[in-house]
């Protein structure tokens, strides 16, 4: 498999291959296992993904349904609420919120 990364992302990683002597393969494979630990850690991935823009509506739409099933593991369905965004660069976003339990009234945003 290849993967071509940005100018900016293949200088960092010449820049930290230099320093720590790892090829530019076992830097990113390394780099990438750490930052998917991060993942097992539930609300670290709902916020990632849900932090992120789509290229069409659909992926938008598979990604609220997605976060709409895991927040309702902790928050009733009737407090969730969720919209997509539609973004002047053609990109989508999905917004969603639950109640926060610090602040009366006050909501929490997820996505």
């Amino acid at each position: 498999m290849n993967i071509e990364l940005t100018h900016k992302n293949a200088s960092n990683v010449d820049k930290y291959t230099a320093l720590t002597g790892f090829t530019r393969e076992e830097l990113t494979n390394w780099f990438l296992a750490d930052y998917f630990k991060m993942f097992d850690d539930q609300s670290s991935v709902t916020e990632t993904i849900g932090s992120m823009l789509f290229k069409d509506k659909v992926s938008a739409e598979r990604v609220q349904a997605w976060l709409i099933e895991r927040v309702s593991k902790k928050h009733d369905l009737n407090c969730i609420q969720t919209a997509i965004n539609s973004n002047a660069d053609g990109t989508f976003d999905v917004g969603l919120t639950v109640p926060c339990s610090w602040e009366e009234g006050g909501r929490y945003q997820v996505a």
